[in-house]
């Protein structure tokens, strides 16, 4: 069975979940429930603690579940906004708008109101049809985009 050392590292430290820590020794979340008051583990520290920024390095409190929701950690917008900024974008609304005038033309029809014409090189002044993609919907368009972080952070 789990040592009190162990369990106070991986609840604790490694903020695994009671499941997760019970899938891990072949027991129930239940009874690794009862080993945190078996072993007196103050379970109140596991749900809100302090973690760093990833942009700034400043120390602020998260609650558990925020935590393990993502591998990235920022104190408030301005940096995880800063953090994400892309140099390569230059919005230019002229540019959007002439960019589906484009891929209208290209494609034989008018776009519907919900598709999205996305540019590659994030140029919106860039409308040279090697540059453009269509979507069918916003959530294609952002779907993508998340596909292109995770290929970027696994590489």
């Amino acid at each position: 069975m789990v040592d009190k050392q162990t369990l106070e590292d991986m609840y604790l430290r490694r903020h695994l979940t009671m499941e997760e820590i019970g899938k891990i020794y072949g027991v129930t979340r239940m009874r690794i429930s009862q080993l945190v008051k078996q072993y007196e583990i103050d379970a109140k520290n596991a749900e809100r603690f302090q973690t760093t920024c990833n942009k700034c390095g400043k120390e602020y409190p998260i609650h558990r579940k925020r935590f393990r929701k993502s591998s990235t950690h920022y104190c408030c917008p301005a940096c995880y906004l800063s953090d994400r900024k892309n140099e390569n974008y230059h919005p230019h609304k002229n540019g959007q708008r002439e960019a589906r005038r484009i891929m209208s033309k290209h494609i034989g029809r008018p776009l519907t109101v919900g598709e999205v014409v996305h540019h590659i090189d994030g140029n919106c002044s860039n409308n040279n049809i090697d540059n453009l993609v269509l979507f069918p919907s916003h959530a294609a368009h952002l779907k993508w985009h998340h596909a292109m972080r995770v290929n970027r952070n696994i590489a």
